[in-house]
């Protein structure tokens, strides 16, 4: 007893080193918490082991984190009841972006002005109509209120008041749903780069909805709708989410606003969420979304031959634009390869175009008639039908063969809103083994890790050979 009483002594004594080590104590225990209360919150969001692996797909298949745009409502903070106020909203919204951060899903923050009060509605308008600079003044303090709040939580911020947007006058727009805009200008031009580098600085940009209009060197007040559509389809985030008020935004034509316009507007694959400042947290999963755009009806088609693509034009496109190291630079090679090879195509069609039946969005190609490459490589030939070839001997040559998926293109997009995993169930329903190969610093390299039965490295290639199922 007397030696502990002793330890106590002399670890209260004031020392140079035990200052520091106090202080870093303090320090960790601070972190140590601070990461408690984030676990412990994304373990009470948890529903299911399906939600849990779609979250770790989607964190580690990215070469950058997935991003979320965040359109917050002009009422998105007034109270929805007595018990509450104005004041504990913007709290439970800073905390629900804070959280967001912590867990690995970026927000893209877009505002314009935030009622934070009930003040007189005749007053009101007036104010806005006739002080456009004024309103101006407010989003700007706005910008720079959520920007400090964010900071003073250890988030690190990028505020872009007036960088974004290029503004244009739109004499015959119609009549916006609310007065926090000017009705006249419409958005001509997404200055895209400077968010780009914010994310790269794992900064959170808080866009403010202004844009600058080059014919009179003026900024505007832009529609929250708008912008949020225009930074959608720039930025293909794997959520956009609306935070709103207890009621559902409703325009001035008395429809629902957000959800149909998002929904029609916005490119393949994007889910539109609606939420509440307190709700926002639960966007961390990608799960039951209020709206999601024409996700629903994606099929992916399966061919053999050139001749059954929608076009060779549409097939190049996509090749080209889609690098692929199987590919390479010659595409025409490449073709000249699927005249004389047997393969099957996987592919789906973009429905943001015109003619949907025409494109090709994302393609996937395997090759039935190859050896896995822990031997000598070598091209079997075809038999009569090479679909009961997958994974079995080959009748001609005696060779085993494993069906190769040799190209796999889907855009990054694409692959945050679970693309690939359709494409690659499609190919499990027709090939019971396969193998591929990857670079070492492929960004997809852990999603496919997860999906292989097993892999080794092939030196000096600097390649990954991951496989599939029982090969030969």
């Amino acid at each position: 007893m007397q030696a502990l009483r002793r330890w106590s002594r002399l670890r209260a004594r004031p020392a140079y080193v035990g200052c520091r080590t106090a202080t870093f104590a303090t320090v960790q225990s601070s972190h140590t918490q601070t990461n408690r209360e984030v676990i412990t919150r994304l373990l009470r969001l948890v529903d299911s082991e399906h939600q849990i692996r779609e979250y770790l797909d989607e964190i580690q298949s990215t070469a950058g984190p997935p991003l979320a745009v965040i359109a917050i409502d002009p009422n998105a903070l007034l109270p929805p009841s007595r018990l509450s106020s104005t004041g504990l909203q913007l709290e439970r919204l800073i905390d629900s972006l804070v959280f967001l951060c912590r867990v690995g899903l970026l927000p893209v923050v877009l505002h314009g002005e935030l009622n934070v009060g009930a003040p007189d509605t005749a007053e009101l308008e007036y104010d806005r109509r006739s002080e456009p600079s004024g309103l101006i003044r407010r989003i700007r303090e706005t910008n720079l209120q959520i920007s400090t709040l964010l900071e003073q939580r250890d988030v690190e911020t990028r505020p872009l008041p007036c960088s974004v947007f290029t503004a244009v006058a739109e004499p015959d727009s119609r009549e916006r749903s609310s007065q926090m805009s000017d009705p006249s200008m419409a958005i001509a031009d997404l200055e895209i780069k400077s968010i780009r580098s914010a994310i790269r600085a794992d900064c959170v940009p808080i866009i403010a909805t202004l844009g600058i209009s080059f014919a009179d060197s003026r900024l505007h007040a832009l529609d929250l709708m708008d912008t949020a559509i225009s930074l959608t389809r720039g930025l293909q985030p794997s959520r956009s989410i609306l935070v709103h008020p207890d009621s559902p935004p409703v325009t001035s034509t008395g429809r629902l606003g957000a959800p149909s316009v998002l929904t029609t507007e916005v490119s393949t694959g994007s889910n539109i969420v609606i939420k509440t400042a307190a709700e926002l947290g639960q966007a961390v999963f990608n799960t039951a979304p209020s709206h999601r755009s024409r996700q629903g009806s994606h099929s992916v088609e399966s061919v053999s031959s050139l001749k059954a693509f929608p076009s060779e034009d549409a097939l190049r496109r996509a090749l080209e634009r889609h690098p692929d190291p199987t590919v390479g630079n010659d595409v025409d090679h490449f073709l000249s390869r699927l005249e004389s090879e047997d393969f099957t195509a996987y592919y789906d069609h973009d429905f943001t175009a015109s003619f949907p039946e025409e494109t090709i969005r994302n393609l996937a190609f395997v090759f039935p008639q190859t050896t896995f490459p822990w031997q000598t490589r070598s091209l079997i030939l075809p038999d009569s039908n090479f679909n009961e070839l997958h994974g079995k001997r080959s009748h001609h040559s005696g060779i085993e063969v494993t069906p190769e998926l040799a190209v796999f293109a889907v855009s990054r997009a694409d692959w945050r809103q679970g693309v690939a995993d359709k494409f690659w169930q499609r190919i499990r329903a027709d090939y019971g083994a396969l193998w591929g190969s990857l670079e070492e610093t492929d960004p997809n390299l852990s999603w496919w890790r997860v999906r292989s039965t097993g892999s080794f490295r092939r030196r000096p290639e600097e390649k990954v050979v991951l496989w599939h199922g029982k090969i030969a």
